[in-house]
């Protein structure tokens, strides 16, 4: 399935009831990092929890990438991505995902400042790089 088409199956607003039906209906590899959905090394989608994502609702939505190995790479990956990405957020583990669009990722920033002011906020850990979106 193209990502062209992927609204057939998903609609705004759409409670998921997993992560997992979310991929699965992207048709994306069963893998980490959980914070994006990807079919090799190709990102079809973000996946976000406003608890370790705690401005995705800010313009621009900021997507916090972790520190560890595999997420560093992810989150380069997603920092380059020229092409829009279509955008899942759930309130906390456990919970559904809804989609929210797409969006165009902006900018990006590895700044070591800016990576102390969110590691600051009670329950983030360290973090590699922040990703900006602005819905398109």
């Amino acid at each position: 399935m193209s990502l062209t088409n992927h609204r057939r199956f998903l609609r705004v607003g759409q409670a998921m009831a997993s992560y997992h039906e979310v991929r699965k209906q992207l048709g994306g590899d069963d893998g980490p990092p959980w914070f994006v959905i990807h079919r090799g090394d190709v990102i079809l989608a973000c996946t976000l929890r406003e608890d370790l994502n705690p401005t995705i609702n800010s313009n621009p939505a900021e997507v916090w990438v972790g520190a560890d190995e595999t997420l560093l790479e992810w989150g380069k990956r997603l920092a380059f991505k020229t092409v829009e990405v279509p955008l899942f957020v759930s309130s906390g583990q456990g919970m559904g995902y809804e989609e929210r669009g797409t969006y165009k990722i902006i900018g990006n920033t590895d700044d070591a400042t800016e990576l102390a002011a969110r590691e600051a906020q009670p329950g983030i850990g360290k973090l590699s790089r922040i990703v900006f979106l602005k819905k398109s």
